[in-house]
């Protein structure tokens, strides 16, 4: 090339010393020159190569145009819109409609073969006695258990009344047992003179053979209560009932057969069903469109109005379990029902409230004779 050699021999002379200013300046011609053309070539090869790939969503590749120095200038346009067949749709539309008919219906069988489980072991997911049996006369109680005509066993821990003090019947909580909660319970009111019967549900503690029921625990409590006033002699008239939690459907059922002079309720709930759905939400619309699938009911609410003793319902604010406002719907619903807010109590801790057992104490004497 041309400009090669001249700018080999420009090399040459300037290495000698014999350079003129004239050629020097052709040159600087010569070099600037070649340097923009290799430039111009290589950014070319570079962009053409590496960038002829890149696309945009919304624009056409990259194209080429040149300026009149030949230098490389990038432009982006748009695409030509794409031509969608009426079939494409309708064969997109169908795959969705499948997709979504598929999950609908795989939901449906998981839900009903959820809810076919539950309804199956219901009862072992309401009721939850101990595997362990604990003996009552640890704290001074008397057992008395009593054999029913299936076969099953009917019990109850009893510490006598002092005087004309009042007799406290107590149905306990799930999850607890005579030898437990009770018997601790029993001893404190029978240190300062009460009489205390606890009494227990089928299959739970002491009361095994058995199975806990609805009907079962009213069969059980009813026996035990003509018991407590036919073989102990304890006058109906002194028996105040005491119903914790579940026990609170025992409670609210005897008072309604007549038993009992004055009924206290702690943590109590408005009906099973409906706590069921406030605490399992997914099983709500089963539970209002098919009611029945729930065998044992605890409406006490339902009951509320066949109520015709004094009523003290005790339930803490923060209860995560029971929540609040059904303990207060349910003694708003019981005629001349009084309600006290344990504040800053729950479910599982309501006994820790300082004056929850001096309430029950002094509604329990309050013209008592």
């Amino acid at each position: 090339m041309p400009s090669a050699r001249l700018l080999a021999k420009a090399l040459m002379m300037r290495h000698r010393g014999l350079m003129r200013p004239k050629l020097e300046r052709c040159m600087s011609a010569v070099c600037i020159g070649g340097c923009i053309g290799v430039s111009r070539s290589f950014i070319t090869w570079t962009a053409k190569s590496h960038l002829s790939h890149l696309s945009h969503p919304h624009l056409r590749p990259l194209s080429w145009k040149s300026t009149k120095f030949g230098s490389p200038v990038f432009s982006l346009t748009r695409p030509r819109a794409r031509s969608v067949s009426v079939s494409s749709i309708a064969q997109l539309t169908q795959q969705a409609v499948d997709v979504s008919s598929g999950f609908v219906a795989f939901a449906a069988k998981a839900y009903g073969i959820l809810l076919l489980a539950v309804f199956l072991l219901q009862r072992k997911l309401i009721y939850l006695p101990s595997g362990q049996v604990a003996d009552p006369r640890v704290y001074g109680g008397e057992v008395i258990q009593i054999a029913g005509d299936s076969g099953t066993t009917s019990a109850a821990m009893f510490f006598r009344p002092q005087g004309s003090k009042p007799t406290i019947v107590f149905f306990h909580g799930n999850a607890d047992q005579l030898g437990w909660g009770p018997a601790d319970l029993g001893s404190q009111f029978s240190q300062a003179g009460y009489g205390f019967y606890g009494i227990e549900y089928p299959g739970y503690g002491l009361a095994r053979p058995g199975s806990p029921t609805e009907e079962s625990i009213y069969t059980s409590a009813e026996a035990m209560l003509n018991h407590l006033e036919e073989k102990l002699s304890v006058d109906k008239a002194s028996v105040v009932l005491v119903g914790q939690s579940i026990g609170c459907g025992a409670a609210v059922e005897m008072a309604k057969r007549g038993f009992g002079r004055k009924l206290v309720l702690l943590s109590p709930f408005t009906s099973l069903p409906r706590l069921s759905q406030r605490i399992y939400p997914i099983f709500a619309p089963a539970l209002k469109l098919c009611p029945f699938l729930l065998l044992d009911k605890f409406d006490n609410l339902a009951k509320a109005k066949d109520v015709k003793i004094q009523t003290l319902v005790i339930h803490g604010d923060e209860d995560e379990i029971i929540p609040f406002d059904m303990g207060q719907e349910l003694s708003d619903a019981i005629p001349g029902s009084m309600l006290i807010a344990a504040k800053g109590f729950g479910h599982n801790d309501l006994f820790n409230y300082p004056t929850l057992l001096k309430h029950i104490a002094m509604f329990a004497s309050k013209g008592a004779s």
